[in-house]
């Protein structure tokens, strides 16, 4: 996780000397806010583990917050049907049946720049300090100044979905009209590829026209699923069932099965 960090470029470390200079200045020891170190398992206790561990900024005490923009976009659950639909149809296309696939970006939300609309200073953070990090020897220095994005501030989300829409925006997708996380990519007035994002969550159909290496390419992934594994997004189980090829999708918390 602390590589994470060092690869975003999210934090600066700073030297006892800086460090001292900061926590003397009652203005700005107010700006410096605690951390820790989140784990869990991600099977939930089924074998084999699956460890995760995620530093998390205590945000609730962001001296910025009620400053701070925050209303960050996610997908409709009608875009959702619609992206099913897209794909149940492309499976009669005549030039061949369209793919399915879903991710998750690998630490969505150390990426982005920090926004400086509403920050009234400089932001630091006095690193974990829970008996595993300490045994890890990471997170040495003694005060750290918030450079990026980071989990545990209200504008994390909001900060990574510019950088979605930046990076599908090059890749030539445009944003539905009346959702701003459903991505659409045409080619000759034809559409070939549809994207729904989640958070860090994606959902994607294509046409076997299209590559779709150039999609994955834009993220850094913690794992892809592709067609025909069974696909997760949004705790819905999503196959193809039957030989009608028909598309359903189960969600996870109930036990009725849609089909589309």
């Amino acid at each position: 996780e602390e590589q994470n960090f060092v690869r975003w470029d999210t934090l600066r470390g700073l030297d006892d000397t800086e460090a001292d200079s900061v926590l003397s200045d009652p203005i700005e020891r107010k700006r410096c806010l605690r951390s820790r170190c989140a784990y869990r398992d991600k099977r939930c206790g089924r074998p084999p583990l699956h460890a995760k561990c995620r530093a998390v900024a205590i945000g609730c005490n962001d001296p910025d917050l009620p400053f701070l923009k925050r209303s960050a976009p996610t997908v409709s659950k009608l875009a959702f049907f619609v992206l099913l639909q897209v794909y149940a149809s492309g499976l009669l296309d005549s030039v061949g049946e369209w793919i399915l696939g879903s991710g998750d970006v690998e630490s969505a939300f150390l990426q982005g720049l920090r926004q400086t609309e509403g920050r009234q200073g400089k932001l630091y953070i006095w690193p974990p300090r829970d008996p595993i990090t300490r045994l890890a020897g990471t997170f040495s220095c003694k005060l750290y100044e918030v450079i990026g994005n980071m989990y545990g501030f209200a504008d994390a989300p909001l900060i990574f979905s510019y950088v979605v829409r930046e990076r599908m925006y090059k890749a030539g997708f445009v944003s539905h009209s009346l959702d701003a996380m459903c991505f659409l990519l045409y080619r000759a007035g034809s559409l070939i590829c549809m994207v729904i994002v989640h958070v860090d969550d994606f959902l994607f159909t294509a046409s076997p026209t299209y590559d779709i290496h150039a999609l994955l390419s834009l993220f850094t992934w913690g794992s892809v699923t592709m067609h025909p594994d069974e696909i997760t997004f949004l705790n819905r189980q999503i196959r193809r069932v039957g030989k009608s090829q028909a598309v359903s999708y189960t969600h996870l918390t109930l036990p009725t099965i849609y089909s589309v």
